[in-house]
């Protein structure tokens, strides 16, 4: 029984990553701010009757949306990733706590500062997806910012 739960499982997570990529797909763009500096745009299209958590969910509660970005000497980031979209919050009985996330679309930027020259920003971020009485697991993704040459 045990070497059949193992195949499943792995079968069953694939099915449900697949699912969460079928109701959130996401979009990247850089805008140049200054000479050096941009912002990385990241721009979630939401179908409907479905929500992605905000990154200020409590703890104890769905996991929240997360960015981290692969350590280089070559750029800093600017304070933290801003949320630009305007979140819906509503207490949850379920996890008996308020909960703040987004339906249709969120947008999350990310201002950064480049300190000398280099390819790409890189990194992953983590989200999560529910619909009405259904979530999904946590969906890790990869994003890869170009810097435009001069």
């Amino acid at each position: 029984m045990k070497s059949l739960f193992i195949p499943l499982f792995l079968l069953l997570s694939i099915f449900a990553r697949a699912q969460a990529s079928k109701v959130v797909s996401w979009k990247y763009q850089i805008i140049k701010t200054t000479d050096k500096e941009y912002n990385l745009v990241f721009k979630a299209d939401i179908k409907a009757d479905t929500h992605v958590y905000s990154q200020f969910i409590g703890d104890g509660g769905p996991i929240p949306t997360s960015f981290t970005f692969n350590k280089n000497d070559s750029y800093a980031l600017v304070d933290s990733v801003t949320e630009l979209s305007k979140p819906i919050k509503v207490h949850d009985k379920n996890f008996d706590m308020d909960l703040v996330y987004f339906e249709d679309s969120a947008i999350f930027v990310q201002h950064v500062k480049i300190l000398k020259p280099l390819d790409a920003i890189t990194g992953t971020f983590q989200f999560m997806a529910c619909q009405k009485n259904v979530c999904f697991p946590p969906t890790t993704l990869d994003f890869n910012f170009m810097i435009p040459k001069k």
